[in-house]
């Protein structure tokens, strides 16, 4: 068994990417086979699933930092920048879209 913790989190998914040659497109299309073939490696996440979520944007973003998806999801969801709508009217429209890594379930959420 492989412990991930906080500390090694980044070094150790960024090994299992490259020694898998897993290529990285963007969040939704690359994160479910990460996470899913670490754990049926026996990789044991200790750590909170909020913090692996945003450390898990960061890396598609270090892999594909061409994506504008990418891009969008770091600026939003690891640093809190929200892109200006032309129609600020919708905020609460927003909710549950697939660009909300919040809301997705790849079963970190348990």
């Amino acid at each position: 068994m492989i412990i991930v913790t906080k500390l090694n989190c980044q070094e150790l998914i960024c090994k299992f990417i490259d020694e898998n040659k897993i290529e990285i497109n963007n969040y939704f299309e690359s994160v479910p086979s990460i996470y899913l073939g670490m754990l049926k490696k026996d990789y044991c996440f200790t750590l909170d699933r909020e913090l692996l979520k945003s450390i898990l944007v960061d890396i598609c973003y270090k892999y594909s930092p061409d994506d504008v998806f990418n891009q969008s999801m770091v600026l939003e969801h690891s640093l809190g920048f929200e892109e200006d709508s032309d129609d600020d009217s919708d905020d609460e429209g927003d909710k549950g879209d697939k660009g909300d890594v919040d809301n997705i379930d790849l079963g970190l959420n348990k």
